[in-house]
Formats: structure tokens, C-alpha cells, sequence
């Protein structure tokens, strides 16, 4: 029998498994081509004891088959299109370089310029405009601004909370500074509205309100300062910008 043109009713009355005899006709149909006998071991599920059993009844006709594998061949290979004209570059095969049909576009590029932030009156939207600053960092230095009643130096943009300190330099050269919108009355604030602000803690604000209970109202920074318990100097000095003695 000739395994590129038995029928699967011929391969299964020779004692192939019938589904043996689909992967052979699988292959068959997919342009596979058996040039010779030995070729059939390579067909999945093909038994050794029947290849051995069948071998010496196995006939390839090697040259229908070549024929027919090089006419179906030669009909795949389609001759390529040449679009080689007078002004085209010719590839090493013959064809036309991409390149001399295509150009590459060249677009100019777009310089970035950062916009001047006011730091005390811009918008989370307009914090949005620098690189690095995103809708949640944006939301949290301007939450933290207007807990504070405005910024008194740039430097305090970098002590957001989680912004890092990189993206803070990046955008450092960008910030302007405008007077701050809020301060601290401390003479006109209850417990709570001193609580309230970010650099005064709860313990400090409690000791700030009694003590101005007794002694009475504070007229400058020297009088407050004269306040021993729960500050340091560090922490009279972050909230001098933001202190009113009115």
C-alpha cells in the first residue's frame, strides 16, 4: 500500500488503529508527503509492530510524490513585487529600500516649560501642571496648606506628608510664595481652634490656653515664649510666621 494515497478504510483493514489512520490522513491533508517507507515511524500513535508487520508491503511512488510536492511548491512561492523606480535605493536582493518609499517623519519636539506655581493660591488642578504631581499629591499639599492657613516658606511643600523629597526638587525652581491666608489668634482662639492647627498638638494647645487663662492675653512673641512647659525652641520658631497677637 501506498501511505500517500490509502484511504483510512484500507489503513484500518491492514490493522492500523483508526486513529492512527486519522493522524496519518491529518498529515496528509495538510500537505504532509511520505517520500519514504521509513518516513511512516515518524506519524504519531504509528506502531513499531505494525510498521514491522507492514514493511515489506509499504510502496512510495517517490517520484508522483516529488512532482506533486514540488508543483504544489511552486505554486506557494509568488514572485515578489519589485517597486524599484529611477530614484529608489535597491536592496542587496534586487528590491526597493522601505526607506526611500517611506521617509521617516521627523515632528519637532515639544519643550516643557513648567508653570510658576503661587503656592499659597493654587489650586489642586494647577499643582497638577508640574511633572510628578499627580491628583494625590496635588490633594495633599493643598489639604495640608489650608490646615496650616498657607505656607511661610517654600520649604515646607517638602515636608508634604509621602511626598518625596526628589519630586520636591524637581519642582523646587517652580514655587513662588504669597503671604499666608490664615494665622494663628492666639489671644481670640478656644481649645479646640488651637488643637486644630497642624504644628500645634493637643498637649501644647492645652497648656497654651490655660496659661493664657492665668496670665491673660500675649502681646508679642517674648511673652509667649515666656511659656517653659511643652515648647521648644524649634517649635516657636516653625509657628512665628504664623502667630497674631491681635
Amino acid at each position: 500500500f501506498d501511505p500517500n494515497t490509502a484511504t483510512k478504510e484500507e489503513l484500518i483493514r491492514l490493522g492500523i488503529l483508526p486513529r492512527t489512520a486519522n493522524t496519518l490522513l491529518n498529515y496528509r491533508s495538510k500537505g504532509g508527503r511520505f517520500f519514504k517507507k521509513e518516513d511512516l515511524k515518524k506519524v504519531y500513535g504509528f506502531r513499531k509492530e505494525d510498521y514491522n508487520r507492514l514493511e515489506e508491503w509499504i510502496v512510495v511512488n517517490n517520484e508522483k510524490t516529488q512532482r506533486e510536492w514540488d508543483n504544489k511548491k511552486s505554486k506557494s512561492e509568488k514572485p515578489k513585487p519589485s517597486f524599484a523606480g529611477n530614484n529608489s535605493k535597491k536592496t542587496p536582493t534586487g528590491g526597493a529600500d522601505k526607506k526611500s518609499f517611506y521617509p521617516k517623519k521627523e515632528y519637532p519636539k515639544k519643550e516643557y516649560t513648567p508653570p510658576m506655581i503661587d503656592i499659597n493660591k493654587t489650586t489642586a488642578e494647577d499643582w497638577q501642571k508640574l511633572r510628578g504631581i499627580g491628583p494625590a499629591y496635588s490633594k495633599r499639599i493643598v489639604n495640608f496648606r489650608d490646615k496650616l492657613g498657607g505656607f511661610v516658606s517654600v520649604e515646607q511643600v517638602g515636608t508634604t506628608y509621602n511626598l518625596p523629597d526628589s519630586t520636591f526638587q524637581k519642582i523646587k525652581p517652580y514655587l513662588t510664595l504669597s503671604p499666608v491666608f490664615r494665622k494663628i489668634k492666639v489671644n481670640q482662639l478656644d481649645l479646640k481652634g488651637l488643637k486644630s492647627h497642624p504644628y500645634i498638638s493637643s498637649y501644647q494647645a492645652t497648656i497654651l490656653f490655660n496659661y493664657r487663662k492665668q496670665h491673660g492675653d500675649f502681646t508679642d512673641m517674648e511673652s509667649l515664649k515666656k511659656i517653659k512647659a511643652g515648647f521648644k525652641e524649634e517649635d516657636w520658631k516653625r509657628l512665628e510666621g504664623y502667630l497674631s497677637f491681635e
